[in-house]
């Protein structure tokens, strides 16, 4: 069931007697971040009373890139997606020196690390940004290669990903002129 709440933030919505499980979700561009609340409704109660809800506030959350070596990864797209909720997804790129800063839910969330180059995989973590702290450690990951034909011919620049059974994206690349392609893919 979902549910706005009017300009005040009141709202209210008939329910079934039983256990329940509400998210509050600010919007995308908030300075606030969701947050849930398990409650029980008796067959006896005609009304219950959640109180005032407080939503946290995002925090910022700092880290560094790098490769297996320990040294700092420039240029990779780092993206945050929230577990649950709406699954909002934050993205940004690390500067020069690997570092990146987001203003993220302080729950754990998914990472999806993607490396500018082919010498490392795609890496996936859960990250809580409300505690962790440190550098995140990219994949060097296993080599796959091949080539994209139609009808004998090499297609050139055509788009390669590889997903798992439920769409996680492990690799991307593009074909080169004659069709060939090669990706480094996380082990999972």
């Amino acid at each position: 069931i979902e549910t706005e709440t009017d300009g005040d933030g009141v709202f209210n919505r008939s329910l079934l007697p039983g256990r329940w499980e509400a998210e509050f979700i600010p919007p995308f561009d908030s300075k606030l971040a969701p947050t849930q609340v398990s409650f029980e409704l008796e067959s006896e109660q005609s009304v219950l009373n959640l109180s005032d809800i407080l939503l946290p506030s995002r925090t910022t959350f700092s880290s560094i890139a790098i490769d297996p070596a320990g040294n700092p990864v420039s240029g990779v797209a780092v993206n945050a997606r929230e577990l649950g909720f709406n699954h909002y997804t934050r993205s940004t790129t690390t500067n020069s020196d690997g570092r990146f800063e987001m203003e993220l839910s302080p729950h754990p969330m998914a990472f999806m690390l993607v490396p500018p180059g082919q010498d490392l995989a795609v890496t996936h973590a859960l990250v809580d940004p409300g505690a962790d702290r440190g550098s995140l450690v990219m994949n060097q990951g296993e080599l796959v290669e091949g080539r994209l034909t139609s009808r004998g011919i090499g297609v050139p620049f055509a788009l390669i990903e590889v997903r798992d059974s439920e769409g996680l994206l492990y690799a991307t690349s593009l074909s080169d002129p004659d069709g060939f392609f090669s990706v480094r893919m996380e082990p999972h």
